[in-house]
């Protein structure tokens, strides 16, 4: 069933960190916006700024540029629909648009989707991701049982992008900050940390959210060394290639 498209406008717009930036969306249209979908995930629709076609409309429904991000929050009483994006990383319909983004600007949208991590009662978990997925995480460990057993880690590409405030909550969780270039380019730093890591009980949750390649390789890591296989993988995004296919620089 298509998803019903919603008209939003930016008001307000705060920079997290050098590579995060929060962007807040309200609008009538987020008046049935479904509630406690914190960690489910939107589509952002950017109009083509490079139409292939003669006389495309790049407004047009049909052409826009679909891109996934998670909620990190709703507030049904003020309609207010709060993103992160990531910027100043790599050029993208999205993150160029997050980049020039002002105070009035128009964004459709349309969702929610699912939560990609759907068993949230479990006894272990272990949460590997990047500036792409940090919401996800923050989310899914707010949900799991306060007794659970969770390892957390999370590449930054400096260390202003360790974020406080909105995922202050995982200081009491064994959270693991990996400073690494790693939105630019694959390294073995992740590798590194989770080879430090005790044996995983073999029914362990394993939520990753991050580069397309590194998903894989951390993914073979896991299955092979702990012998995992309880995965929600996503390759949030991939390098050199867009979401539509296209190379991107």
């Amino acid at each position: 069933m298509k998803k019903a498209i919603r008209l939003t406008r930016v008001t307000q717009i705060i920079d997290l960190s050098p590579h995060l930036r929060r962007i807040i969306l309200t609008g009538e249209a987020l008046s049935d916006f479904p509630q406690d979908q914190i960690g489910a995930y939107i589509k952002v629709l950017i109009p083509d700024a490079n139409p292939t076609a003669p006389g495309v409309n790049a407004e047009d429904e049909n052409t826009l540029i679909k891109r996934s991000y998670t909620i990190q929050n709703f507030n049904p009483t003020t309609k207010e629909l709060s993103l992160d994006f990531v910027i100043n990383c790599h050029n993208g319909p999205a993150s160029n648009w997050a980049k020039t983004a002002k105070i009035g600007d128009e964004l459709k949208i349309a969702g929610p989707g699912p939560r990609k991590l759907t068993n949230l009662s479990a006894s272990n978990y272990l949460f590997i991701g990047d500036l792409t997925s940090i919401n996800a995480i923050a989310a899914y460990n707010n949900m799991i049982p306060p007794d659970a057993l969770s390892y957390i880690f999370i590449t930054v590409p400096t260390e202003k992008d360790i974020p406080t405030g909105n995922i202050n909550t995982l200081t009491g969780f064994n959270v693991h900050w990996i400073i690494d270039n790693a939105l630019d380019e694959y390294s073995n730093q992740l590798l590194e940390q989770l080879a430090a890591l005790p044996k995983l009980p073999t029914d362990t949750q394993v939520f990753i959210g991050a580069e397309g390649h590194q998903v894989r390789i951390t993914k073979n890591y896991l299955s092979n060394e702990h012998n995992l296989n309880n995965f929600a993988a996503s390759a949030y995004w991939k390098k050199g290639i867009n979401a539509d296919g296209r190379t991107s620089p």
